[in-house]
């Protein structure tokens, strides 16, 4: 029972985060200004990028990692979506990777949160000697 509600609690947090990215995500014009790469302990390189908006006339620089939209083929000039979240709370994207929860996601919090639910019906339900 708490092996699954520990499961489903790191289940859906990252399924909250893309879909509140999603929907309430404020998209802004930006252009890369920089991309930095670093080593990996396993696997290919990672990569960092430095986005500004040019929407607005002074913009903050913000920071986007390999797993927020910056990539290999990120070069500094070249024009990009930033997602942001109003709240503040969530670190901005680039568009291209803000897709909302996959279904994978949705099926394995659903799948975790019915499991639960049925063995806390079962430990209802059990008779008592």
């Amino acid at each position: 029972m708490a092996a699954l509600g520990f499961a489903l609690t790191l289940f859906v947090g990252p399924a909250l985060d893309d879909y509140v990215m999603l929907q309430r995500g404020d998209r802004h014009d930006a252009v890369i200004s920089g991309v930095d790469s670093y080593h990996r302990r396993h696997g290919a390189d990672g990569h960092t990028c430095a986005v500004r908006r040019t929407d607005v006339a002074r913009s903050a620089v913000y920071s986007v990692d390999d797993q927020s939209g910056c990539s290999g083929s990120s070069f500094p000039g070249d024009r990009v979506t930033l997602v942001d979240d109003p709240a503040g709370w969530l670190l901005p994207r680039l568009a291209g990777s803000v897709n909302g929860p996959s279904t994978a996601s949705v099926w394995t919090c659903a799948g975790l949160l019915v499991a639960m639910e049925a063995f806390m019906l079962y430990g209802r339900l059990r008779r008592r000697h």
